[in-house]
């Protein structure tokens, strides 16, 4: 049968402290150790197992304590160690000599030797302060009744009402009771004694009481370069122009950013105006992939970036552009792993959380920045001092991440992500990379966007350009669709599996295309087209409509008026037909028979009047 232990009792075996999972029983109780990740049990003597000591008079450290009140609690612990310590029994004689030496009673010695058998610690023996014990009330219960009831159904609320608020509502109903109103220091005090979880949830929120007040003691262990690849999106704090000769104010572009948890460099980066989206998320993986010398070349940047490589595990949040099909069967193709991070936790996403933020705030160095919010932009006109373009800002962008972030003492590594990056090249090797079939134009194809297209005499047509390569002259005419793929970020090329197996990248023969990505090509167009929405031009065409049909009308009129007169003077000159029963008369040429030669006819006498009778 139980004896005074019980289920889910702390206690100490061994120096350990442990739970009670079974009370005692036979003289044996069972229990597991509170740090053992295991959770093996153990069933040991009852008199092996202690109770916990009451520590909390060690919460404050012993160099704050005032110097007197330390060295008289040494003296007794002292004195109270001896006495346990020594062989002969603990009569009342050296009990009462040993008090007498230190200025106590007896019996205060005895409560000091019970006392360091249960925490051997001078501080142990220090008395409490002295005063009203901490909790207890002054003030009438039905004052007390009152504040619970203000505090729960006024300022427990999302409205989150001051203090002094509802300190003027609790006073008012006291006063109407005739009750001694409390002052806001006392309803602080009973604020301060409810659960801060509690009081945060009620007036900010679970969320904000959750990353506010939960423990998140943990961090992310990772020893391998690309081991695990963190990527997410943000949109800049900066307004761009579009990269024509208009320099139209087009708005603030999307990043898309890879980092490695391990080296903290950045990987892999992607920088458009389009939203997120899964054709963003693979074109940043695809930039993580391959080695970045093309990609410094194209922006013309002389800096070292060696980060890249297939990573083991990419870890993204629950987005939907990161749950696209594209996205996960071209990180199965490469063998890669795709996590999601648990929802509506950010935190586990901390590494790129806190990198966004870091490039945020050099984003708001640049003109035509929009700052971190309305109050921080104040009077400042973004879209008036905005003067980079997306490939500008892209080369600002990347240069800072190379020259900069790479370069620089990193917080946590305490050394700069690019000697991190090397250190652990030269210690581990090279991450993994793609091999074998793996060419550029095949990593392109798994992860770039495209679409169906027949080709034609003139090429293939998409985002109305024209692309053509010489290997697909085997396909004009066979009336089948084949799948296209563009890249986003430059719209001179498109690549596609040509007849033969092999990946091709066809170059755009559509005259005057320029080298822009296809959202600054889409807006341009849309700004050429708004060029026939000019009011005076509108008002040019607008005229010649009319013009147009007052041509017409008129040219109508004109004709229908020469035809009826042709007719009128073609009756005139037509001979009477009473005349043609005469007899022989002489004709006379019009201008229409006088150049017609007629021939020699007999004439034949016919009647002048008819005679019916000819005819039966």
């Amino acid at each position: 049968m139980s004896g005074e232990w019980k289920r889910g009792d702390a206690a100490l075996w061994q120096g350990a402290q442990v739970e009670i999972v079974e009370g005692e029983y036979a003289g044996n109780v069972t229990l597991r150790v509170v740090d053992d990740p295991s959770n093996v049990l153990h069933q040991v003597p009852q008199s092996e197992v202690q109770r916990p000591a009451d520590v909390r008079s060690l919460v404050i450290p012993a160099i704050q304590l005032d110097g007197k009140v330390w060295a008289a609690a040494c003296s007794r612990a002292d004195t109270a160690r001896r006495l346990i310590d020594q062989a002969e029994p603990l009569t009342n004689a050296i009990v009462e000599a040993a008090a007498r030496a230190l200025g106590l009673s007896a019996r205060t010695l005895r409560r000091d030797v019970a006392r360091m058998k249960e925490v051997n610690h001078p501080q142990a023996l220090i008395p409490a302060a002295g005063g009203r014990p901490q909790g207890h009330s002054m003030i009438a219960p039905a004052v007390e009744t009152i504040i619970d009831a203000v505090l729960e159904e006024v300022y427990l609320t999302e409205n989150q009402p001051s203090l002094h608020e509802v300190g003027e509502e609790i006073r008012a109903l006291c006063r109407q009771q005739g009750l001694s109103p409390p002052v806001d220091r006392t309803i602080r005090r009973r604020i301060e004694r409810k659960d801060a979880r509690d009081v945060l949830k009620a007036r900010k929120g679970p969320k904000h009481a959750k990353y506010k007040l939960q423990a998140m003691p943990g961090s992310t262990l990772h020893e391998a370069l690309m081991d695990c690849v963190q990527i997410d999106h943000t949109l800049a704090d900066v307004i761009l122009c579009s990269d024509d000769e208009h320099r139209t104010v087009l708005g603030r572009p999307w990043v898309t950013l890879a980092i490695d948890v391990r080296s903290r460099m950045v990987v892999g980066v992607h920088i458009s105006f389009d939203p997120p989206s899964a054709t963003a998320v693979a074109l940043c993986v695809l930039n993580m992939l391959l080695p970045k010398q093309e990609f410094l070349a194209w922006l013309r940047i002389e800096a070292p970036w060696p980060a890249y490589g297939c990573p083991r595990v990419i870890y993204v949040d629950n987005g939907k552009d990161f749950h696209s099909k594209a996205l996960i069967r071209g990180c199965q193709a490469i063998g890669t792993d795709l996590l999601y991070r648990p929802v509506g936790s950010p935190h586990y996403g901390g590494i790129i959380e806190r990198f966004i933020g870091t490039m945020m705030g050099k984003c708001r160095l640049l003109p035509g920045t929009t700052h971190r919010n309305v109050q921080a932009r104040g009077d400042y006109d973004s879209e008036a001092k905005a003067v980079m373009t997306l490939s500008e800002f892209r080369r600002w962008f990347v240069n800072e991440i190379v020259t900069q972030y790479h370069a620089r003492k990193h917080r946590v590594l305490k050394a700069p992500p690019l000697k991190e990056w090397l250190a652990l090249c030269e210690k581990q090797g090279m991450p993994r990379i793609l091999a074998g079939h793996w060419t550029d134009f095949e990593v392109l194809l798994a992860f770039l966007p495209g679409e169906l297209r027949v080709v034609q005499r003139d090429g293939v047509h998409v985002n109305a350009v024209r692309y053509w390569h010489p290997s697909l002259s085997e396909w004009i005419g066979d009336g089948e669709k084949h799948f296209v793929h563009y890249d986003p970020r430059d719209i001179r090329y498109a690549y596609l599996r040509a007849p033969s197996g092999q990946v091709v990248r066809a170059e755009a023969i559509t005259p005057g295309i320029p080298e822009m990505s296809l959202a600054e090509w889409r807006a341009d167009r849309g700004e050429r087209s708004k060029l026939s929405q000019d009011p005076a031009l509108l008002a040019l065409s607008d005229g010649g409509l009319v013009e147009r049909r007052a041509m017409i009308d008129n040219s109508t009129k004109a004709t229908r008026k020469a035809r009826a007169a042709k007719r009128a003077a073609t009756s005139r000159q037509q001979t009477p037909p009473a005349s043609r029963w005469s007899g022989p008369a002489s004709v006379t040429p019009t201008r229409e028979t006088a150049f017609l030669p007629m021939p020699a006819t007999k004439p034949v006498a016919t009647p002048s009047v008819y005679d019916g009778e000819l005819w039966s």
